[in-house]
């Protein structure tokens, strides 16, 4: 990294502090709310004030995403308005300058910005998966409701046709291998490190002997542009309807994924929450649908991986190996015995 970037990295970083500072006031906002409460990621920082939600990035780069620049914040933000209103379109309502005039850090205004903002509709917590989860509400009717809404967005999803099937099946691999490297530092019991490279082992090994199911599947069209996050935290039934936010923006090599995946993603967690008899209503009225012959034969595979990938976000998110990213690797290591 040259010295000027990092210069402007860390003058971004600062400028950032600020403006966070700021926005848990609640003046800052054009109709003050009685309170603001501020949430923070990985790579995000979150205001809740009143019926709207502000969401800026972080000045941050990992392997796997850069936001490291003003520029880059904020055409992530825009690629984030716009794909997600594909599944959520009433809660994405815009993206706004942020910038400091003589009177103060500002919510649009004249002055060159100096962050930026994406503005969303604030959806009731107690409607969101995670929560109706934790609360044994969700029936079986609700989940072929929300297979219904994914295998339709499934189906008229883009398809991705320009992949080389050796290139799209090292960049699979590729991306088995990178997660477990960023998951590895934080794994410090030495007996999970060992299960660690047992998982290793045999999630390669699955992937080497069905390469030719993976290749298959790419040349066949099930690999297309969808969500790339979809877990419990990001579905919310509401009144209006079931919203599906927050997808993967940063990375379109993660989100552009076999539906498998996707579907794995979601089963996964459920199962992880505590809602593994909710799994079969969905998956029969997904299959229904779109019928996926493959699904039963890739899903240990996929929902492993994916376990593997929530265990580092959480991990991530608290800096350190920590009980949710405990809970999501002990399934991680369940689904791998599944693979031998």
């Amino acid at each position: 990294m040259s010295a000027y970037l990092a210069k402007r990295i860390i003058a971004d970083w600062r400028s950032q502090e600020s403006s966070v500072a700021a926005m848990t006031q609640a003046t800052f906002y054009p109709k003050p709310p009685d309170r603001v409460t501020h949430r923070e990621t990985h790579i995000s920082h979150l205001f809740f004030a009143g019926a709207l939600v502000y969401k800026i990035k972080k000045a941050v780069r990992y392997d796997f995403l850069d936001f490291s620049t003003l520029a880059r914040r904020r055409y992530y933000l825009q690629e984030e308005f716009h794909l997600n209103r594909r599944l959520a379109p009433s809660v994405y309502l815009g993206v706004m300058p942020i910038a400091f005039d003589g009177s103060g850090w500002r919510l649009g205004g004249w002055a060159e910005p100096a962050e930026y903002v994406l503005v969303m509709r604030r959806l009731p917590e107690r409607r969101m998966l995670s929560f109706l989860l934790e609360t044994k509400q969700v029936t079986a009717a609700m989940m072929r409701k929300l297979a219904k809404l994914i295998a339709e967005f499934h189906r008229s999803a883009k398809r991705i046709q320009d992949i080389e099937s050796d290139v799209y099946f090292s960049a699979l691999a590729d991306q088995w291998d990178g997660n477990l490297e960023e998951l590895e530092p934080f794994v410090r019991d030495s007996a999970d490190r060992e299960q660690l490279e047992a998982i290793r082992i045999l999630g390669t090994r699955f992937l080497r002997d069905h390469r030719g199911l993976f290749v298959r599947r790419a040349v066949e069209g099930w690999v297309r542009d969808v969500h790339g996050d979809l877990h419990a935290e990001h579905v919310c039934f509401a009144p209006e309807g079931i919203q599906i936010f927050d997808c993967i923006e940063f990375n379109p090599t993660l989100r552009r994924c076999d539906l498998a995946s996707e579907i794995a993603f979601l089963l996964m967690d459920l199962s992880v929450r505590g809602g593994e008899t909710l799994r079969e209503p969905f998956i029969a009225r997904y299959r229904e649908l779109l019928s996926d012959p493959d699904l039963p034969r890739l899903l240990p595979f996929f929902e492993c991986y994916r376990a593997l990938v929530r265990a580092k976000v959480h991990a991530l998110r608290g800096r350190q190996w920590n009980d949710e990213a405990a809970h999501y690797f002990r399934y991680a290591k369940r689904l791998a015995l599944q693979l031998l």
